[in-house]
């Protein structure tokens, strides 16, 4: 009897252990009913070029010199493309809109109609089954006349800090000619995430037509994209009832705080931000007892975080305990 109910407990533990991360989107799919809503955490997200290539009224039958020579200008166009191992990211901070990722266009076109169009779908994949990353191009749809040469490429950079400099971590070019410009056409690689990381990436495309110039393309994610060391994107919640979304840390690398040195979570701070929060946003609807919600230190105490008002957050229980401390936990 004690060594069944040993098994018992040991098959429960393991339920437990790989169960959370389901539970914790059901449960995201579930909470928006207590006012909180999550944002939807695409995995994938894809960034479109279109580049529209006009005629330039040349001749469009090419000689093998002719055809060598827009070759090497496209080559060298995409290089223009591609030449930055480092830039620095400067914009709003990460947290401020609903819209966290999303597929935009890039256009490069001119007023001209075109002779060919080529569609370029560049893609970043966040794989936290594997922790990793997957950069990938692909062409999606080719229009008119087929292109003498296909250069494109993309690249994966990272940042300790969400405002700073970018460095490429992962990155390719390629070059399509003849049979391998066919729609569907990909190239991939992945990337081993280490550690926690802003993430973004740039993707560059130059296409060369018979009796055109090369017309260059390049699109950039809309924001830098925060993961821990298991390339878990970092969650977005909103709170319909403050309406405000749970804030992003904007730093990636910081230090544990001794034990000692932490500031106090009490009952009385507790207390103290729920009458704050009442006071700047009027009564809920959710109760404020433990059991039904907690507050979420935005960054934790462990790393530095105090109990300031713009850094706590309340969470229904259940999902700052299934979403929020299992991404810290791979902080």
């Amino acid at each position: 009897m004690k060594k069944t109910f040993i098994i018992f407990v040991s098959v429960l533990l393991l339920i437990t252990l790989f169960v959370p991360l389901e539970e914790s989107k059901k449960y995201a799919a579930e909470s928006s009913m207590g006012g909180y809503k999550i944002i939807e955490q695409n995995d994938i997200i894809s960034k479109i070029e279109i580049i529209n290539i006009p005629s330039t009224g040349v001749a469009t039958s090419l000689s093998r010199t002719d055809k060598n020579d827009l070759i090497i200008k496209a080559r060298n166009d995409l290089k223009k493309e591609t030449s930055k191992d480092n830039f620095v990211y400067n914009t709003i901070s990460p947290g401020k809109t609903p819209k966290y990722v999303s597929t935009n266009s890039s256009k490069a076109t001119t007023s001209k109609a075109p002779i060919t169009t080529v569609t370029i779908k560049h893609t970043t994949t966040f794989d936290e089954k594997n922790k990793q990353i997957i950069i990938s191009t692909t062409i999606k749809k080719l229009i008119g006349k087929k292109p003498v040469i296909i250069l494109t490429g993309n690249r994966l950079y990272a940042s300790n800090k969400y405002r700073d400099g970018y460095s490429k971590v992962k990155g390719y070019d390629v070059e399509w000619t003849g049979a391998n410009i066919k729609v569907g056409k990909t190239k991939r690689v992945t990337y081993k995430v280490k550690s926690t990381k802003f993430w973004t990436s740039r993707g560059s495309t130059t296409v060369g037509v018979g009796g055109s110039v090369p017309i260059s393309s390049s699109s950039q994610l809309d924001r830098p994209v925060l993961t821990n060391k298991n390339a878990v994107i970092y969650p977005k919640i909103y709170d319909s009832h403050s309406k405000r979304y749970m804030g992003t840390p904007i730093v990636a690398n910081m230090k544990t705080v001794m034990k000692e040195n932490r500031v106090k979570w009490t009952s009385s701070e507790r207390n103290k931000y729920k009458k704050a929060y009442i006071e700047k946003f009027s009564k809920p609807k959710f109760r404020w007892e433990g059991k039904y919600t907690e507050i979420h230190h935005i960054i934790p105490r462990e790393y530095g975080g105090t109990n300031a008002f713009g850094n706590l957050f309340p969470l229904p229980t259940k999902l700052h305990r299934l979403l929020l401390n299992p991404w810290w936990k791979a902080y």
